[in-house]
């Protein structure tokens, strides 16, 4: 959504822009990009992919590891709940539900965590993707682009999408995802 507010600010600039002596500008030279193609195949967004879902087995790995431990507390506390009196019980079950309620907040905080590492990395992406747009149409005279999503109809040499996928990898073949460590 944001790679298709930043270009349609680009289209509207473009269409409403004067010349340096405040004369209308030449006709509207349009080009059509598929950005989700750019993201689905670009080496830079495989290889952000691969790192989120290392960081995502790792901590579903830690999570499932506290969730087992939790299944045998409770199992434990059942088991336990005809031999203690009502306020032991109690009292562990306060202590058993404040255990899970950490957890949970922990699986919040860690899917946060990602999202936002994902979120910095595609903004590089798109940062880099603008960029290229802006040289090729310079080079190439178009000073319009549109998402391919939102045009119902145009012609495939209108398309700018492969030579933006190759100049993108050459650039950037590699963006790191950044995830810190949860607290």
């Amino acid at each position: 959504m944001k790679f298709a507010t930043a270009v349609y600010a680009l289209a509207v600039a473009a269409l409403v822009a004067t010349n340096a002596h405040g004369e209308p500008m030449a006709g509207a030279v349009i080009a059509v990009i598929d950005y989700q193609k750019i993201e689905r195949e670009s080496i830079a967004a495989q290889t952000i992919m691969e790192q989120v879902d290392d960081f995502r087995a790792v901590y579903q790995a830690e999570i499932t590891k506290q969730e087992d431990t939790l299944r045998a507390e409770r199992e434990e506390l059942e088991r336990q709940q005809t031999i203690l009196s009502a306020e032991a019980f109690n009292e562990k079950r306060r202590a058993f539900e404040t255990k899970y309620q950490e957890l949970q907040r922990q699986v919040m905080d860690r899917t946060r965590i990602l999202d936002r590492a994902l979120t910095a990395a595609r903004d590089e992406i798109l940062r880099t993707v603008l960029v290229i747009i802006g040289e090729f149409g310079t080079d190439l005279g178009f000073n319009i682009v549109l998402e391919k999503s939102q045009t119902f109809f145009f012609s495939n040499s209108m398309s700018i999408t492969d030579a933006v996928l190759t100049k993108l990898n050459q650039r950037l073949p590699v963006v790191a995802a950044s995830v810190p460590k949860p607290e």
